[in-house]
């Protein structure tokens, strides 16, 4: 979990530039296989920032700044509303998946707002030396 969180602003900076690359060479090429890998890559990226984020939200040696808790209560909405809504196109819940359809634009909004946020985060953790103070176990 160390190295995780020794290189964590690498690992996203490296994810956003492939998930940016595969979104721009699809829009050029409409080859298939880069929204497949856009999607692939904004799932991969998804999962380790909300993880990190979680993981240094109910770490009491982080603090617990604005956009840290605004990133927590809107990915957490987020994935949430997701869940649901793949759970309601499972069990074919026509009305609560119209619902979460409408909610889904919030999705296409947050989506790039929290990527930059979580990013900003670890930026953030990284300039005030959170890892040089020893303060990850």
């Amino acid at each position: 979990m160390k190295t995780l969180f020794k290189y964590e602003f690498t690992i996203q900076i490296i994810l956003i530039i492939i998930l940016l690359l595969s979104f721009a060479t699809y829009i050029y090429s409409e080859d298939r296989l880069f929204s497949k890998i856009f999607i692939v890559d904004f799932f991969i990226l998804a999962f380790i920032q909300y993880g990190l984020n979680i993981t240094k939200f109910f770490n009491k040696k982080y603090l617990q700044t604005d956009f840290r808790n605004f990133y927590i209560y809107a990915a957490t909405f987020v994935v949430i509303t997701y869940v649901i809504y793949l759970l309601a196109e499972e069990f074919n819940a026509e009305t609560l998946m119209d619902i979460l359809g409408a909610i889904g634009i919030t999705w296409i909004i947050l989506s790039p707002i929290l990527i930059f946020i979580s990013l900003y985060i670890s930026w953030f953790d990284d300039k005030n030396n959170i890892k040089k103070l020893n303060l990850i176990d």
